[in-house]
């Protein structure tokens, strides 16, 4: 009896490594084609194979800075490799999910874990054919390249311990005048460097610096995003309706390189549904300081005027956010 369970026991187990094992062999392949010339990846099927210590496999397209496509397959690390410069959330929803899809001009993304090493392709595929509008809008915010090929990128971040940050601002409201370069600002030895907008009651912060001046400045992010972007400070991404930030820590006084690469993926519908806009502030001047603490919002929507800041659209964005980029 007892050699019965022995064997009995033997035999489960060598049943539940072989699922084990099977879980974890995915699908890989890498693709890198220019925006707007799909022709590149019809026809191309991956078949090799890797094993992911997660258990999930992935399949993703993203579009970079440079109008280029990565189109992949294989396990968390590789998406996020390939990917780095879309938001961070997005990349943290997808982090071991076994049943994760997104998509949108910029990021088609999509998970699975089903036993079998294919599952990402043809979840992938099966995405794309229930909706014909994903394909007609993704890359519709970046130009359209006529490059014959282009080199797959998926290499992680890099991170320093320590990096030079230039540290400084401005507050933005309907009468400044745009006369600060950020050449002017001295620099500070950071954790890493951000780059951030924000703006409530009126007014919109602009400003460079180490984590802890944009947590000083931008009263108004949700302290649980806080938490996030503490949690991996080096290379974070974030935006919402009143905030924009990136960090970076790849080399010294590399935020305005970073946000070039970041904001890219970025649809242009976003930046109109922004809370930012300085041009109906109700005045004129102010000073580069911590925003007011945000009041709870009444039940009611209202319409309160110029204290209600819409952004007016991607050109007045990239003006604040790039015109002394350049």
């Amino acid at each position: 009896m007892k050699f019965f369970q022995q064997i009995l026991s033997l035999f489960f187990f060598a049943l539940l490594l072989s699922t084990f094992i099977d879980a974890k062999t995915c699908i890989t392949g890498e693709l890198c084609y220019p925006n707007g010339q799909q022709s590149f990846s019809k026809g191309w099927t991956p078949t090799e194979t890797k094993e992911c210590s997660d258990n999930v496999c992935y399949g993703f397209k993203c579009i970079n800075h440079m109008s280029l496509v990565m189109y992949g397959y294989g396990c968390y690390e590789d998406f996020l490799n390939a990917c780095k410069y879309i938001q961070s959330k997005i990349k943290e929803d997808a982090k071991g999910k076994k049943d994760f899809s997104y998509n949108d001009e910029n990021v088609i993304a999509v998970s699975c874990s089903d036993g079998s090493a294919d599952c990402a392709v043809i979840r992938h595929n099966t995405l794309i054919r229930s909706d014909p509008s994903i394909s007609e809008h993704y890359g519709s915010n970046h130009t359209h390249r006529e490059l014959g090929g282009c080199d797959y990128d998926n290499s992680p971040i890099s991170a320093l311990p320590q990096v030079q940050c230039r540290k400084g601002g401005q507050c933005i409201t309907s009468g400044t005048k745009y006369l600060d370069y950020p050449d002017s600002y001295n620099f500070t030895t950071c954790s890493e460097c951000v780059q951030f907008i924000c703006g409530y009651n009126d007014r919109v912060m602009r400003g460079y610096g180490c984590l802890e001046d944009f947590e000083q400045i931008c009263t108004n992010i949700p302290s649980n995003v806080m938490q996030k972007i503490k949690a991996n400070p080096k290379n974070y991404f974030y935006a919402d309706k009143n905030v924009i930030m990136v960090t970076c820590s790849y080399k010294d006084d590399c935020q305005m390189d970073a946000v070039k690469k970041y904001v890219g993926s970025l649809s242009g519908d976003y930046f109109e549904s922004m809370n930012i806009n300085f041009n109906k502030s109700s005045i004129k001047t102010c000073s580069y300081e911590p925003l007011p603490q945000p009041k709870i919002a009444p039940s009611k929507t209202t319409d309160n005027g110029s204290n209600n800041i819409q952004l007016s659209g991607m050109i007045i964005f990239g003006f604040i956010f790039f015109y002394l980029l350049w």
